[in-house]
């Protein structure tokens, strides 16, 4: 399972965009981070994508507004900082019921 953050902050191709341009971005990505912490490794991956490189990618998921958060390749915010418990419920439900172990 993996959760995507298309920002549009840090290197876009010859371009390095500054932190400050779009606070929301890097704060998504925390948030992505923390909840894939408290998940575990096993259970969640996250991935940062700049999103001029990886336009047609995340346009296709209906991304439009940076910060753009896909899960499991589903579209779950865009333009937005997710809230973490709306984050990880999407993850846990994407993910279904774990094994027995």
């Amino acid at each position: 399972m993996s959760i995507v953050v298309y920002r549009v902050t840090g290197r876009q191709g010859p371009f390095t965009i500054p932190d400050s341009f779009c606070e929301e971005c890097d704060l998504t990505v925390a948030v992505a981070r923390r909840v894939a912490g408290r998940l575990g490794p096993e259970a969640v991956s996250v991935e940062v994508k700049p999103w001029i490189r990886h336009l047609p990618e995340a346009l296709v998921k209906g991304g439009w507004h940076p910060p753009v958060v896909t899960v499991a390749g589903k579209l779950l915010t865009q333009g937005v900082v997710p809230r973490a418990e709306v984050l990880e419920r999407a993850v846990l439900k994407l993910r279904g019921p774990k094994a027995p172990g």
